[in-house]
């Protein structure tokens, strides 16, 4: 049998994209660790109501899609997402996923955020996760 071997070519720009794209991000992450920490004693949402409640009010804050999205999180990618304490200068794996993920939803490359959906959001869940996901973008956005 014939070996195959694969060469990954890690240059600079391969390393700065994913590090921008947090850095650009980093004051909303940090709201993100503080919901995240405030939210681990309080109950979760549903998902799909989140998503309704969310929706149907116009007025709804960044610092209300930030407490809906840490809380639905979870159920989004049916196991629990770390988050590092507010002003941690290194990222956890799921911080840098949805901060990727919100980088591609502001700049409207919607053909990355289904992938990253589809990486690690259930499929019945895409909908619902991604409503609260482009609100924020949209609010991001400005």
């Amino acid at each position: 049998m014939a070996s195959v071997s694969f060469v990954i070519n890690w240059d600079e720009t391969t390393h700065a994209q994913p590090r921008q794209a947090i850095v650009g991000h980093l004051p909303f992450l940090n709201r993100l660790r503080f919901h995240a920490q405030a939210c681990r004693s309080s109950a979760r949402l549903d998902l799909t109501e989140a998503c309704a409640l969310i929706s149907h009010r116009k007025d709804t804050s960044l610092d209300g899609y930030a407490r809906v999205l840490v809380q639905v999180c979870n159920q989004a990618v049916e196991r629990p997402m770390r988050f590092f304490p507010v002003g941690q200068s290194e990222y956890s794996f799921d911080e840098r996923w949805l901060i990727q993920l919100l980088s591609c939803a502001v700049s409207r490359d919607y053909a990355s955020v289904q992938f990253l959906l589809r990486c690690r959001v259930a499929p019945a869940k895409h909908h619902a996760f991604k409503t609260v996901l482009m609100g924020i973008a949209g609010l991001l956005r400005g």
